[in-house]
């Protein structure tokens, strides 16, 4: 498995969301390796991503500052949650998606009062036996369920259901992975495809063949603040990643994959 230091410091092309097989290996690989040289949060590479169903997945959402009402982005936001549990080592750590839902806030670095969330049906663990080979795990995923969700985060009207939303959201800022000097990986719970200018997100959800989409969860030591990052790979309806078979290139027979989310850290 890879060392963290030989992540190269940008995605082999720093203007688009596309990355190569390869640059998703190393950032999974690396997100492996700094929870399992922290030791601190030991269960979180266990959770190496989840499977999402695109239906309902709203790209042309905004968040609109109040002050000046002016749109400041758009595209796919996926949230960071974490579910936490009586017993600290089986938390969950997933991410869940915004649907259909216009978001208002004052500053994008606040939870939204009203998000809709629609959560993996999916999350699977990293094995540390079967998985060591995450080129492998990329080309053949196949089945690796370790459970997931069936219902909406509903949008909540008053504060009890209100809460149910943020709930995940809220525990991941407080209780979710911290670095060895107890700083949040991510101080921001969300990652957000920003597709104001370019419609690689679009061109993501047309790929031939795609039923589903799956994310990975990546580890970038250049990205400070905001080091956790979200890699989507497409699924076809037997539950194949649908990626280029060629490891060096961003794109083949229309499939690629996506990572350069927003915020990008420092």
């Amino acid at each position: 498995m890879s060392k963290i230091n030989e992540i190269p410091d940008v995605a082999a092309d720093a203007t688009t969301f596309k990355i190569t097989l390869n640059r998703a290996v190393k950032l999974i690989e690396g997100y492996i390796n700094e929870f399992e040289l922290n030791g601190t949060h030991p269960k979180v590479p266990d959770f190496l991503g989840g499977t999402i169903k695109p239906d309902g997945l709203d790209l042309n959402k905004f968040l609109l500052d109040e002050k000046t009402r002016q749109e400041r982005f758009k595209g796919l936001v996926a949230w960071f949650c974490w579910e936490q549990t009586s017993l600290p080592q089986f938390a969950n750590f997933f991410l869940a998606f915004d649907v259909h839902d216009y978001i208002t806030i004052k500053d994008p670095y606040e939870v939204p009062d009203k998000p809709i969330l629609a959560r993996p049906y999916e999350i699977f663990r990293y094995d540390r036996t079967r998985d060591q080979d995450i080129m492998d795990v990329l080309k053949n995923h196949g089945s690796r369920s370790s459970g997931g969700y069936h219902e909406t985060i509903k949008k909540g009207f008053d504060s009890s259901e209100k809460g149910t939303a943020l709930y995940f959201i809220q525990n991941f800022r407080q209780n979710g992975p911290r670095d060895r000097d107890g700083k949040a990986y991510n101080g921001i719970p969300f990652g957000l495809f920003e597709n104001k200018y370019s419609k690689e997100i679009e061109q993501f959800l047309e790929q031939p063949k795609l039923a589903n989409v799956r994310y990975y969860l990546g580890y970038d030591p250049i990205k400070k603040g905001n080091n956790i990052r979200v890699i989507l790979v497409g699924v076809d309806k037997e539950g194949r990643n649908l990626v280029p078979s060629d490891e060096n290139i961003l794109m083949e027979n229309g499939n690629f994959i996506i990572q350069k989310s927003w915020p990008p850290g420092n």
